[in-house]
């Protein structure tokens, strides 16, 4: 936790998401979306404000929480993974996480637009 307050992206799987929600102590039908909002919002000591909390799940969308740190509220999009791997060809997913986060931070450090970074992220992680 004390990492997540210099964060300005932060990004987990389903297990991270599962473990950020249990140590708020969030309900346990708290939405995805609930968690990302909660994981955004989360205090920060840099002085640069906001942070972005970017939640994988699989095969399923990506939730992405934005908070500008302006005091505007704190927006949800979602990304669809788009593979075209038929399950049988999946092997192995060890380092799908790492292969997405890879792919965003690629299109970010090119100043790419922010939907370029998640297609890359998502694109790379299938």
């Amino acid at each position: 936790m004390a990492g997540l307050e210099h964060a300005d992206f932060v990004f987990c799987n389903e297990d991270e998401t599962a473990a950020f929600a249990k140590a708020m102590k969030m309900p346990d039908d708290s939405s995805l979306s609930d968690i990302a909002i909660k994981m955004a919002n989360y205090k920060k000591v840099e002085s640069k404000p906001g942070r972005v909390a970017i939640l994988t799940q699989g095969k399923d969308p990506v939730v992405v929480a934005t908070n500008k740190g302006d005091g505007s509220e704190t927006k949800i999009s979602k990304y669809p993974v788009i593979t075209t791997l038929k399950p049988d060809q999946i092997i192995d997913t060890n380092g799908a996480g790492d292969a997405f986060v890879g792919g965003f931070l690629c299109e970010f450090a090119l100043d790419k637009p922010f939907d370029d970074c998640m297609l890359a992220g998502c694109f790379l992680s299938s």
